[in-house]
């Protein structure tokens, strides 16, 4: 990896690299984004198919936190109809961790 992109955002890319590598996937979005079981902290975070196309506020919000634990996450994506999210590959501000989430379609959006 350390060949393929800018010695500037190296350090960055093996940051995010290393988080990446205790995360199991487990749903696959139709763009190839997935959601992931942090297995460090055991919080369900969300990971962009494209955060090494570029570095800046895409890339160092890859692992967005989209849910404490596997039944919270299970719950809220359940009040959305278990849509997919096609807002979580959006860019994000470098300081935001979780995601937000908004409805695809509010026909489909159910009450907590």
């Amino acid at each position: 990896m350390d060949q393929c992109i800018d010695p500037e955002f190296g350090e960055d890319a093996f940051r995010i690299w290393q988080r990446m590598k205790r995360w199991v996937p487990f749903i696959e979005e139709p763009e190839g984004d997935t959601f992931c079981l942090d297995l460090d902290s055991g919080m369900i975070v969300f990971d962009k198919h494209d955060w090494f196309d570029g570095f800046g506020e895409i890339a160092g919000t890859n692992g967005l936190i989209v849910g404490p634990s596997l039944i919270d996450f299970i719950r809220t994506w359940g009040r959305f109809s278990f849509a997919p999210q096609w807002f979580a590959d959006a860019p994000h501000a470098a300081s935001q961790t979780h995601l937000d989430w908004i409805p695809v379609d509010s026909r489909f959006e159910r009450q907590g």
